[in-house]
Parts: C-alpha cells; sequence; structure tokens
C-alpha cells in the first residue's frame, strides 16, 4: 500500500514537467533531439575509446607477443580508428546541421 502513495507523489511532482518540457513546435522537437544527441555522443565517443585502448592492451601488451595476438591487435586498432574517425565525423556533420539550421 505504501508503494502506491510513492507513485502518486512521484506523478504529482513529475508529469507538470514532463507537461512543461513537452516541445510546442517542430522546431522545438529538433532542438530536443539534437540536445539528446549532443549529450550522448561525447559519452559513446569516451567509452569507444576505452574498450578501443582495452582491446589494444589486450592484444598486444597481454597478448604474449605472438603471431596471432599481434594480427589480432592489428585489425583491432584499424577497427578502432575507423569507427573513432566515423563517429568525429558524423559529430561534427550534426553541430554543423544544428549551427545551419538554428544558427548557433
Amino acid at each position: 500500500m505504501k508503494t502506491h502513495g510513492l507513485y502518486a507523489l512521484l506523478a504529482a511532482l513529475l508529469l507538470p514537467q514532463l507537461a512543461f518540457a513537452a516541445p510546442q513546435t517542430f522546431r522545438d522537437l529538433v532542438g530536443l533531439f539534437l540536445d539528446l544527441i549532443s549529450l550522448a555522443v561525447p559519452l559513446i565517443f569516451a567509452l569507444v575509446l576505452l574498450v578501443f585502448l582495452w582491446s589494444i592492451t589486450q592484444a598486444w601488451i597481454l597478448g604474449g607477443g605472438d603471431a596471432t595476438s599481434v594480427e589480432k591487435g592489428k585489425k583491432i586498432a584499424l577497427a578502432g580508428i575507423i569507427g573513432l574517425v566515423v563517429m568525429a565525423s558524423v559529430w561534427g556533420i550534426v553541430a554543423f546541421l544544428a549551427n545551419s539550421v538554428f544558427g548557433g
């Protein structure tokens, strides 16, 4: 029974915030999506960079230096660099579009 009161309290507190945050125009909606993307991209970029560095460390340093681990490390490095370049390019394109559509 106590959880129903808590849910009712949370709904009463949060629903007005959601109603005021609702986009009124298409421009507001696009701006909301661009804000979400601009928040998510650095986080994803950091996670990809950490996974890339961890994979390289596992393949080359902890792999023992044998030929298979070095080849695996080269493939991981190439895929990681391509992925990071693509992500940085998409981030730049989104920023360019946001500035050109919304003027900064």
